[in-house]
C-alpha cells in the first residue's frame, strides 16, 4: 500500500484498485462504493486516515449485509 501511495504522490499517477478491504481503502484519497453493480456512494479522505477508515466502516454498515458484498473502488 505504501508503494502505491508513493507512486501516486511522486509520479502523480492515478491508481485504481478494487477491494473489499476497508483498511486498504483507507489509504485512498477517494473511494467509490458500489453495490449490486451500481454506484452507491463516494467518500473523500480528509487529513486523518483513521477518521476516514471509520467513515468507510460507517458507510458499509448503512449498506447492510456482509462487507464482502460491497466493492470499494479506489480512484
Amino acid at each position: 500500500m505504501d508503494a502505491l501511495q508513493e507512486m501516486n504522490e511522486h509520479f502523480q499517477a492515478t491508481v485504481l484498485m478494487v477491494t473489499h478491504d476497508p483498511f486498504s481503502a483507507s489509504y485512498c484519497r477517494r473511494i467509490v462504493l458500489i453495490k449490486d453493480g451500481k454506484l452507491f456512494s463516494e467518500l473523500r479522505r480528509g487529513t486523518s486516515r483513521q477518521v476516514f477508515f471509520q467513515q468507510i466502516l460507517d458507510a458499509l454498515s448503512v449498506l447492510g449485509g456482509n462487507f464482502d458484498d460491497v466493492s470499494l473502488a479506489r480512484a
